[in-house]
């Protein structure tokens, strides 16, 4: 038991000071504003608005794998540098949530652009063979 509470208390030790400016995604380059406003831009019109196109215009399915099942719109240039682009439906694609994360997964959250979807596209046809059933 004694070594099961310092494993907890050490968890939580580890966990503190992982909020706000001592995150290590933390970006201090971007104003208050503009973190209030990625913070809360899934609940904006425009970005619903957006979502709701890019998920139309790819019928409703994965642009990856197909599925029909638990779909984002994912951003192929980046939301934060690319300011003009945000609600172009152009700089959009649906994935499932399972393609999502695994994009994610191997690219990282940030800086993403559409050459490395398109990569992680070509090697998901590969690996699953997506596409020649």
């Amino acid at each position: 038991k004694e070594t099961a509470r310092l494993s907890i208390k050490s968890a939580q030790k580890a966990q503190q000071g992982l909020r706000g400016a001592d995150h290590f995604n933390y970006d201090h380059t971007i104003s208050p504003e503009e973190r209030a406003l990625a913070q809360d831009r899934r609940h904006t019109e425009d970005y619903k608005r957006w979502s709701l196109l890019v998920k139309a215009r790819d019928n409703y399915s994965c642009q990856i794998c197909n599925s029909h099942r638990t779909l984002v719109s994912h951003h192929l240039f980046n939301y934060r540098t690319h300011k003009v682009l945000r609600f172009d439906i152009n700089n959009g694609v649906c994935l499932c949530s399972l393609c999502h994360r695994a994009f994610h997964k191997i690219y990282g959250q940030k800086y993403n652009t559409e050459d490395q979807l398109l990569e992680f596209k070509i090697q998901s046809y590969r690996e699953n063979n997506y596409g020649f059933r």
